[in-house]
């Protein structure tokens, strides 16, 4: 079911490219793009909530930062972009919707430099609804050693979460948490990682990418939670009450184990729940 439903999810999808609509089967970029060759672009994603984009403004400043911290010069600015997502929205009626833009790293004759422009790509692609059953129940997840070279950008390097997906896959659990090389937590593959120990919410400070559904839950737990944005040590996961992860993709997302490791009492809390 899973599959038909990313097939069907694939057809229905439109692409931006080289100033066109076009459909997933005429999106073609060079080989000698250093995106395919180095790996070297920047991205961002949302997606709809009653066929409005949300927080469209935070995503094109992160956007924005992600650009200026690899030297990509965008191809189209936040005024641009927006039309683009309004217009994408009218040819994609029915249903909500996410946004995958891709700025690359532009053509380069040494497979090495850039020396032709950067691509910009937006696939916009309808929203598969990840499992119920996982906001109610709960995720597993299992820690994995490593660290963002470039924390402050979202980059379209995602290697290691892949790789990370692949063993959690093998170990039977939906999440893979990243620790650093002194085994503090950082964050998830697509997601950021709060905890709540002694009634105060904490969440890792450094090396990770800063999510928009992180900043609208600190927003939020603000004046409600005291809140500690902190290195956290892997030591500190028994301890821990509660747990969750946050994504564009799937919201707030509980966490009931981490490794061996129940959380609380294995159930999900009332704290993410609400």
């Amino acid at each position: 079911v899973i599959r038909r439903e990313k097939v069907r999810c694939f057809m229905d999808s439109i692409v931006y490219l080289d100033d066109h609509f076009v459909s997933p089967s005429e999106a073609k970029i060079s080989v000698f793009d250093l995106s395919i060759l180095r790996g070297y672009g920047i991205s961002d994603y949302f997606r709809t909530y009653e066929r409005e984009p949300f927080h469209l403004e935070d995503h094109l400043d992160r956007l924005e930062r992600s650009a200026k911290e690899m030297e990509i010069i965008l191809p189209k600015n936040s005024q641009e972009i927006t039309l683009l997502v309004k217009e994408a929205i009218t040819r994609l009626p029915n249903s909500e919707l996410g946004f995958k833009i891709i700025v690359t790293g532009g053509a380069s004759s040494d497979q090495y430099m850039p020396d032709g422009p950067p691509k910009f790509i937006m696939i916009v692609t309808p929203i598969v609804p990840y499992s119920k059953m996982f906001y109610e129940e709960g995720i597993r997840l299992i820690t994995h050693n490593f660290a963002r070279a470039f924390p402050l950008a979202k980059t379209i390097e995602y290697t290691a979460a892949i790789l990370g997906m692949k063993k959690a896959s093998r170990c039977g659990v939906q999440e893979v948490l990243y620790l650093d090389s002194k085994d503090n937590l950082l964050e998830a593959g697509k997601a950021n990682f709060f905890a709540f120990k002694n009634g105060t919410l904490i969440t890792p400070s450094e090396g990770i990418v800063k999510g928009i559904t992180r900043k609208i839950v600190l927003e939020v737990a603000e004046g409600v939670f005291p809140i500690e944005e902190r290195k956290i040590s892997k030591e500190e996961i028994p301890l821990f009450d509660e747990a969750f992860i946050t994504s564009g993709t799937q919201g707030v997302l509980p966490v009931i184990q981490i490794d061996k490791h129940l959380i609380g009492t294995g159930k999900v809390s009332p704290h993410v729940r609400t």
